[in-house]
């Protein structure tokens, strides 16, 4: 009995983070590596949950270990039955070592860096070693933040009531909101509607589904201009359908720039989350028609 609880321990020592809450652990890791990155600018925002990733015999050792932590508690775990296992996992342990496999852990991760004066929201996804080393990461985002911006989405991420007046339309407006979060195909795009449609129903108290796409829009033009912009007008915003099915929304603004007028047309999703856009040719009136 002995000798297989000291398998067990060195398993977990070597094959996985120590049960001390790995969640704190891994935040801890990459909070250390990212400040060594970027200093004091840099702040933290959040982690996603973290996950592991083993190898088909990790995980087979992982499932005995269950198996006889159940047959102990029911009184079943006999010396010829611990002794069998016992034999198991040591077998199955020398494989693992000798073929060097480890499981790997991930977590995402928000965080704002501010560089040359420009407040930048970044999400990163780090993969770990077991021992903590980090194995990689991806940069899924890297967010500019324009305007009041950053505020609003320091409100968002401190749950500030979005309508104070009724607790229970605002956990409807958080749930929505962290759904457009989960594993979005555009992490940016995404994130400007979530900030924006905050802002928007904090300010007006609904969801003002004219203004949104048009402060969208006016945010997609001035991150995607190099000149100033003036606009002079805005189309309605119109429904998109694909064989009768409504696939999202679509916008026209009438812009200047350098004393040109153009046109900007821009595609939404059911969600308002930005899909598209483009320059359009003259004649432009057809656009702006209110039928």
């Amino acid at each position: 009995m002995k000798h297989l609880v000291t398998l067990l321990i060195l398993f977990s020592s070597v094959f996985g983070f120590s049960q001390e809450n790995a969640q704190e652990r891994a935040e801890k890791v990459v909070k250390t590596h990212l400040k060594s990155v970027f200093g004091e600018e840099y702040k933290s925002y959040g982690f996603s949950e973290l996950y592991k990733t083993s190898t088909a015999r990790i995980m087979e050792v992982e499932e005995i270990k269950k198996k006889i932590d159940v047959l102990r508690k029911n009184n079943l775990l006999t010396d010829s039955s611990l002794k069998s296992y016992d034999a198991l996992i040591q077998r199955k342990i020398d494989t693992i070592k000798m073929n060097k496999e480890f499981p790997i852990y991930d977590i995402k991760h928000y965080f704002v860096v501010n560089e040359d004066g420009v407040d930048y929201l970044y999400q990163t996804h780090f993969f770990l070693f077991p021992d903590g080393k980090i194995k990689e990461l991806a940069q899924l985002m890297k967010y500019e933040f324009t305007g009041k911006e950053y505020d609003w989405f320091y409100g968002y991420y401190r749950r500030n009531p979005a309508l104070p007046q009724d607790l229970l339309e605002n956990k409807k407006v958080y749930k929505y909101l962290d759904g457009l979060l989960e594993n979005p195909e555009d992490p940016a795009s995404v994130m400007a509607t979530v900030i924006t449609t905050y802002s928007v129903i904090s300010t007006k108290g609904y969801l003002d589904t004219v203004n949104l796409p048009r402060i969208l829009a006016m945010k997609w033009m001035k991150k995607n201009s190099e000149e100033e912009i003036i606009i002079t007008e805005f189309s309605p915003v119109r429904v998109l359908r694909q064989e009768e099915e409504k696939i999202g929304y679509t916008l026209f603004m009438k812009l200047e720039i350098k004393g040109v007028e153009t046109v900007q047309y821009f595609e939404f999703d059911n969600q308002f989350v930005l899909t598209g856009s483009l320059p359009v040719e003259k004649p432009y009136d057809s656009y702006f028609s209110k039928e």
